[in-house]
């Protein structure tokens, strides 16, 4: 049997705690190219939108700016993730996945795909389904990791936490196939989807060494490894892994990236 492309358990894990700390430390770093993408769906006439994969809503305000008599609804399976974006932003709140959207057939008039694809156990029936609740002429946008360079921190972070016998997790997201402009847009075409705009943009940023001990403590995937733990094992486990991140420098926490962004509108056809 084929293996899943990511691991459902594993992903429910990693966004089932750390809404706070992911929205302070996390969000911030991936937000300005969704930002991009939220500008090039010109959404100044849209009546209905959909944030799919909001997470913490951090994009509802971009949202609420760029469709300002529009009615923003923000879509994530996690439901920790949702409760902050309410709590928080005031959200209008649905729980469910992108590849089953409970909305209607031609029903909204721009989907939202910001750092999504990657998550689904099939990108293209998250894509299908964006496609299926846009009217004829509606707009998809997305936003793709093509490439991530994770700081020395995170290398010096991992190696400890293995040598120390923290147990990993299975892979919680998957890039095969939506690392390049060319793959972006055959997956658009193949769900109806014309691709008006597909481009690049970096990402860049150096954590303060206490931001990325709070990112990794607090939110993701490391947070869930650390989960996992007994109460003596975590004990013993931080302080060494602590003593090896204050041999870093400052540069030793920057994280560089490159995401594909995407905007695309359905064929009258779809």
């Amino acid at each position: 049997m084929k293996e899943p492309r990511v691991d459902r358990t594993a992903l429910a894990a990693v966004y089932g705690q750390g809404a706070d700390t992911y929205d302070a430390l996390w969000s911030p770093v991936i937000r300005p190219p969704a930002l991009s993408v939220i500008d090039s769906l010109e959404l100044g006439d849209a009546i209905h939108v959909l944030d799919v994969g909001a997470g913490t809503g951090a994009l509802f305000d971009a949202l609420r700016t760029a469709a300002p008599n529009g009615w923003i609804v923000s879509v994530d399976p996690a439901l920790q993730m949702l409760r902050h974006a309410r709590q928080h932003r005031h959200v209008q709140a649905a729980l469910a996945d992108a590849a089953a959207l409970p909305f209607g057939t031609s029903s909204v008039d721009a989907v939202l795909l910001a750092y999504v694809l990657f998550h689904l156990l099939d990108p293209s029936l998250g894509l299908n389904e964006a496609a299926r609740v846009l009217i004829p002429g509606g707009r998809v946008g997305t936003v793709t990791w093509a490439t991530e360079s994770q700081p020395r921190a995170a290398t010096v972070w991992t190696e400890a936490l293995d040598e120390l016998g923290v147990p990993t997790l299975p892979a919680h997201g998957n890039d095969a196939g939506l690392e390049t402009e060319d793959a972006i847009n055959t997956l658009l075409l193949a769900a109806g989807l014309a691709p008006m705009r597909t481009w690049r943009e970096s990402v860049e940023h150096t954590f303060t060494a206490d931001g990325f001990w709070n990112m990794r403590t607090g939110c993701g995937c490391n947070r869930a490894r650390l989960a996992i733990l007994d109460q003596p094992t975590y004990d013993r486990v931080l302080p060494e892994v602590r003593r090896r991140l204050q041999r870093l420098k400052s540069s030793d926490y920057t994280f560089r990236g490159e995401v594909i962004c995407s905007v695309s509108r359905k064929t009258v056809s779809t």
